[in-house]
């Protein structure tokens, strides 16, 4: 009963409400903590679509985004108790047939450390069971400002295009909240992101929420920061991550799971959907 407790206490928690930006104190080496709705179209024909809870905490010389779902899980699996919830979580899904309920991400396994260390973003992330972890520049968008503005959440945002790794993005940042950072590897505007989204709207980010007191220390992180990883480079995962995906029949990835997903053996079909970064091909 006590785990069923802790799971709807964290689950059913509300998001931060929304106040007035201040420039706050730096404590902690945590300013600022943004929840953003993530919306993944996974099939561009049906428009079929996943949805994630992704968190960016700014820090005052780097920050960490990723997803809440999965750091839910990776936080539950650090102790005995916690295990025990993540194990019933699981049995449960299986049981069910439900392997979207299972504990962790519901669309990335990624936990990008931007400017970590200082000039370069450092991703860790999964490749099926293998942890692994590559590094690139950490670098601002080209990105080009228009007068056009919007509100956004009692905020007024401003409307900036860019294009990054095979996309055309429209993004709206305010001056309001003067930090160039914002979701997932975007940069660079002279005020913080609230909402972009490529022009297919395939991936949007839109902010549903905001802290700026009583944040968590980044240092909370380090036991995903400091875990025993497969050096990789961004590129050769993005390039492995397609070949798993597209081409690999279910049998095949039952077998490196460890899972049976209750799957036919069938090759599976081309899907008409691609990743976020388009420039691995």
């Amino acid at each position: 009963m006590i785990y069923r407790l802790l799971l709807f206490f964290i689950l059913e928690s509300p998001l931060p409400e929304f106040s007035t930006f201040t420039a706050p104190d730096i404590t902690n080496n945590t300013i600022l903590e943004c929840s953003y709705q993530y919306i993944e179209i996974r099939d561009t024909i049906t428009r079929r679509s996943e949805e994630d809870l992704m968190v960016l905490r700014i820090g005052k010389t780097y920050s960490v985004f990723y997803s809440h779902y999965r750091y839910f899980a990776d936080s539950l699996l650090q102790t005995k108790e916690g295990k025990k919830v993540w194990e019933n979580l699981m049995e449960t899904a299986i049981t069910n047939g439900n392997i979207n309920s299972r504990p962790g991400s519901r669309t990335t396994d990624d936990y990008l450390f931007k400017n970590d260390p200082a000039g370069q973003l450092t991703t860790l992330t999964r490749l099926l069971v293998t942890e692994v972890k590559f590094s690139e520049p950490y670098e601002s968008q080209n990105w080009q400002l228009y007068d056009s503005s919007k509100m956004i959440q009692g905020y007024t945002c401003h409307c900036a295009r860019t294009s990054f790794r095979g996309r055309q993005y429209e993004a709206w940042y305010t001056p309001e909240i003067p930090v160039p950072e914002g979701p997932w590897k975007f940069c660079g505007l002279p005020g913080l992101i609230l909402e972009i989204y490529d022009t297919t709207h395939d991936y949007q980010y839109t902010l549903v929420g905001l802290k700026t007191e009583n944040i968590a220390p980044l240092e909370e992180l380090d036991f995903i920061r400091n875990r025993r990883s497969a050096k990789t480079t961004r590129r050769k995962f993005l390039q492995r991550n397609a070949e798993i995906y597209f081409n690999s029949s279910s049998d095949q990835v039952n077998a490196m799971v460890g899972i049976d997903l209750g799957t036919s053996s069938k090759p599976k079909p081309r899907k008409a959907y691609d990743f976020i970064e388009r420039d691995y091909k």
